[in-house]
């Protein structure tokens, strides 16, 4: 359950709840049973009981009312439902057929590094982080022929400071075929991303330039020459062969010759999707939920958005499909400028940090006002200097404060809430490679001017109402034509003429 995102807590060997239900002789009784787990979801909250099939069919041979198979094959309890119905929750009975064995062999192998005290080093957090940053997705046997600790790998993976799917591909015999991913929603978004192809009507890249590659009667072919009437192309055997165009393209129209994925196409949804944070992604995929059934052709459905709102997400999916091949990215917010954070190394700004601490630990409710400018470092150090993560690990902090009747905000308070170091160190990775991206944009711009023979200006202000220099007018015409500013309500002392003028009708 450390693994299911779904499950926000969960506490085994809860209080004993009270089963009512009939004996073989008919008798109502009642017994008190201490289910194996209390699970708090996101949405929902139950018992859970744990048992092996064989137990079960033994238990509900003696007791079948408190035991049933149904029609699906899954065990129940209906007295223990209808207790836990009661109150609003549910009871659910899991047995070894609801266990994923794949990934019970991969928390097995991880096993060693749960809930040990192996203290990965920073060093290999901020390497780890930075190479699945720059290729999201990595394989595992890629990363772990990077130099870094095996250990630290596997501790990141158990601790889930990096995501891969536990559910897929084994970790210590298949981890060429594992993707290591940031987070969850990442490897959600590319995995959809992945399988557009199931309804998109975009099922081929491109290929009419020569170098295009495809797939065809299983072998993978590659376009080196196209003629007026026939295209050739280049087996991995080496074998050239010769088609006529009309063939050529009868062959894409039956997608019996598909296109490999571009590789340019495959890296820009790899960097559109490496700086989308998880709300981003989160959000993607809400949006994708809603329009999913028209996408595949069933009747549009309003139910959740306006009707102006769904068709705007189709259309942003059909143009990102149609753009890059995946219309998942059509789907994701727009990038807005995220939270300015201070710099340490320019002195004022540090200085407005202070402040900005001061100002909260001023306004907190306790009776001892805590001296937080003291620990300005270890503040900025935890939240690269964004003033509102700060105010969010403050608010956290304070609020546990209170639930304890503390007269003050404790070093354990403070510590409970901090950001984690290896998710500091990957929103300051984020961070600097957002402002890379921002300054490589402006390099393009002055290399573009550069090539035009135009003036290269660290800023370019775009004033269309701006006059362009003339050197020939006069300093008494411009003067002339200078209009004295007045108050507002004032008069204008050359007014136009009002009736009877020239221009009367």
């Amino acid at each position: 359950m450390e693994y299911d995102p779904d499950v926000l807590e969960y506490y085994d060997q809860p209080p004993k709840i009270k089963l009512q239900y009939s004996c073989l002789n008919g008798r109502q009784i009642g017994v008190l049973h201490t289910p194996d787990f209390f699970v708090i979801r996101s949405k929902s909250a139950g018992w859970s009981e744990c048992k092996t099939a064989s137990e079960l069919e033994v238990l509900a041979s003696k007791m079948p009312a408190r035991y049933q198979l149904d029609s699906n094959g899954k065990w129940r309890c209906p007295p223990g439902e209808e207790f836990a119905k009661n109150l609003g929750f549910y009871y659910i009975i899991w047995s070894e057929k609801e266990i994923h064995w794949k990934k019970q062999r991969n928390l097995y192998f991880l096993s060693d590094y749960l809930g040990v005290n192996l203290e990965v080093p920073t060093g290999d957090i901020v390497e780890v982080i930075q190479i699945i940053s720059r290729s999201p997705g990595i394989k595992l046997s890629e990363l772990l022929e990077k130099g870094i600790n095996a250990d630290s790998i596997y501790k990141l993976i158990a601790d889930q400071t990096v995501f891969v799917d536990l559910e897929s591909f084994s970790l210590s015999t298949e981890p060429e075929r594992i993707g290591v991913f940031i987070n969850r929603e990442t490897a959600n978004a590319l995995s959809l991303c992945k399988n557009d192809e199931a309804w998109s009507p975009r099922k081929v890249v491109d290929l009419s330039h020569v170098g295009a590659s495809g797939i065809w009667d299983g072998q993978i072919w590659h376009v080196i020459n196209i003629g007026e009437t026939n295209i050739s192309l280049l087996s991995e055997s080496s074998q050239i062969i010769s088609l006529p165009n009309q063939e050529w393209i009868k062959l894409i129209e039956q997608d019996k010759f598909q296109a490999l994925c571009d590789s340019q196409i495959s890296k820009d949804i790899y960097e559109y999707l490496k700086y989308a944070s998880v709300d981003d992604c989160r959000e993607a995929s809400r949006r994708y939920l809603v329009i999913s059934g028209y996408l595949q052709g069933e009747k549009a459905d309003f139910t959740e958005v306006p009707e102006r709102t769904f068709y705007r997400w189709v259309r942003s999916w059909r143009v990102a499909e149609e753009q890059y091949g995946c219309g998942y990215l059509g789907l994701l917010p727009k990038q807005r400028k995220k939270n300015p954070s201070y710099k340490s190394e320019n002195p004022e700004d540090i200085k407005d940090f202070q402040r900005v601490l001061k100002s909260f630990s001023v306004a907190m409710p306790i009776p001892e006002t805590p001296d937080l400018e003291k620990r300005w470092d270890y503040f900025y150090e935890r939240s690269i200097g964004c003033v509102g993560i700060v105010k969010d690990w403050l608010t956290q902090s304070l609020r546990k404060a209170l639930s304890e009747s503390s007269n003050s905000l404790s070093e354990k308070h403070l510590q409970t809430y901090a950001p984690a170091v290896s998710k500091s160190v990957r929103m300051l990775t984020e961070a600097i490679e957002g402002e890379n991206i921002l300054l490589s944009g402006e390099n393009q711009v002055e290399k573009l001017r550069s090539s035009l023979g135009l003036v290269v200006s660290s800023s370019q202000n775009l004033n269309i109402h701006a006059q362009p220099s003339n050197q020939n007018l006069s300093t008494s015409a411009e003067g002339k034509n200078q209009k004295k500013k007045r108050r507002p309500g004032e008069r204008n002392l050359n007014r136009d003429i009002v009736g009877g003028g020239e221009n009367a009708l």
